[in-house]
């Protein structure tokens, strides 16, 4: 059975590595012998035991952000490598141990803001403002939002020219 800790520290229902931290142990081993360390000597550089070392390669420890950069820096490659070339299957099996109903849940839509002119409005309109007015105004247009969401003709797109209607009619209510 596997507790609530080893989920918690990325171990997948059935009490195994997670399938991303194995492979990403992979790439560390397969950097680490391409450029011919040795586990030691890659540890002494990372000032951990050989015995870390060989729990990431294995993905038996999850390796941290910091320490993930860390290797990047001493093994010359960016942190992008060691996500590199992972397979469809592992990412399924990573996604499968979520809380989620499927993989589109996960998904958030590329808000590329230098293409967005409604967005490059709000937000130039929204810096204008005092910080004490930005504050509130982000609470109510994240209500607003949540609002919207909720409500049954919502189809999952969401513009401002709908926000600012749904805001006359909430006013309009109010009156």
């Amino acid at each position: 059975m596997v507790t609530k800790r080893q989920l918690s520290r990325g171990r997948m229902p059935d009490g195994q590595p997670n399938p991303l931290d194995i492979h990403i142990g992979g790439r560390l081993r397969l950097r680490r012998t391409f450029l011919g360390i040795t586990q030691k000597d890659l540890a002494a550089l990372a000032g951990i035991s050989h015995q870390q070392i060989q729990q990431y390669e294995i993905g038996g420890n999850r390796i941290s952000a910091q320490r993930l950069w860390i290797f990047a820096r001493l093994l010359g490659v960016p942190v992008s490598f060691f996500f590199e070339d992972m397979e469809t299957e592992r990412v399924a099996q990573v996604f499968s141990a979520l809380p989620v109903s499927g993989f589109d849940d996960l998904r958030i839509q590329e808000c590329r803001v230098e293409e967005r002119s409604d967005v490059q409005k709000l937000v130039s309109a929204y810096m204008r403002l005092i910080r004490s007015h930005r504050e509130n105004l982000a609470e109510c247009f994240v209500n607003l939002i949540d609002e919207m969401s909720r409500s049954s003709h919502h189809d999952g797109d969401i513009s401002l020219q709908d926000i600012f209607s749904l805001k006359r009619k909430s006013s309009a209510d109010v009156k």
